[in-house]
């Protein structure tokens, strides 16, 4: 901004430039930026092309070239342009942004009360959810764990509870949790009760199940974890036949183990019980 501070004073004699091309000199000012300007503060005709604007015109043109190459936001250009005519630049540019960040939104767009829903082509052939294409769009995958939280209590109610560390090749790999099963959904309780996890690999009399379970959505870049946490007070336990990735934690050693932000949410939400 100093730098462009200067420009104008240097080149434009003190006095902003009211064209595209010559606020677009100006050092750190864009294409979106400099049409934003003319257009708005000068009625330049220069069609604004930001993000909700290129979300509402793919879908009412039903364009495929991907809104993030060169010709998919051409072709998107092109059509604003053709669709200004004779209209005030700037009120039409607003306008525009407004209706894609209100009505034409990212996900679950109100199409019912959509003024362009009989013309609009995503919403004819059903595409809303496809349209805008990227060509660099980042698939997120979706997991679902079922955490084991396992526990003990001394006679001072102090928790001890049993933790493993991640391996490598997965997220959080060397950070410690709880034992987890990975399922292609979340698991009932029913379920759990029935599994074999803990039965083959430690021996438990009379185990205390499930005074409740607690769920949490925890998003990463590229995957959204589903994840539920279920409580299970273990009594009479043989702790000499725990897996051997298997450790138990006192609760007041927990802080000297690396854990990941989703266990340490899960364990925040317990302590405030």
């Amino acid at each position: 901004m100093h730098f462009a501070s200067k420009q104008i004073m240097s080149e434009f004699g003190g006095v902003f430039p009211d064209t595209y091309e010559k606020i677009l000199r100006l050092k750190g000012v864009g294409t979106y930026t400099a049409a934003a300007v003319s257009s708005i503060a000068f009625g330049e005709r220069q069609v604004v092309t930001d993000g909700n604007v290129l979300r509402f015109l793919s879908r009412y043109a039903g364009i495929s070239d991907p809104v993030d190459s060169s010709q998919g936001k051409k072709s998107i250009t092109d059509l604003a342009m053709t669709l200004l005519d004779d209209a005030d630049p700037g009120t039409f540019n607003q306008a525009l942004m407004e209706f894609g960040a209100l009505y034409c939104v990212p996900r679950n767009p109100d199409c019912k009360n959509c003024i362009f829903s009989n013309d609009c082509k995503a919403y004819e052939m059903g595409a809303t959810n496809e349209i805008p294409v990227k060509s660099k769009k980042v698939i997120v995958r979706k997991r679902f764990f079922n955490y084991l939280f396992l526990y003990t209590l001394d006679q001072n109610n102090q928790r001890s509870f049993l933790m493993q560390r991640r391996g490598e090749g997965d997220i959080w790999q060397g950070l410690y949790e709880f034992p987890m099963i990975e399922e292609a959904s979340l698991l009932e309780p029913d379920t759990i009760i029935s599994t074999d996890l803990w039965q083959n690999d430690i021996l438990i009399h009379q185990p205390v199940l499930f005074s409740d379970y607690k769920d949490f959505v925890h998003q990463l870049t590229h995957q959204q974890l589903h994840t539920r946490f279920f409580n299970v007070q273990l009594q009479n336990v043989d702790f000499g036949k725990l897996k051997t990735e298997w450790i138990l934690v006192d609760e007041d050693n927990l802080h000297t183990f690396p854990i990941s932000r989703l266990t340490g949410k899960f364990l925040f939400a317990l302590s405030e019980k």
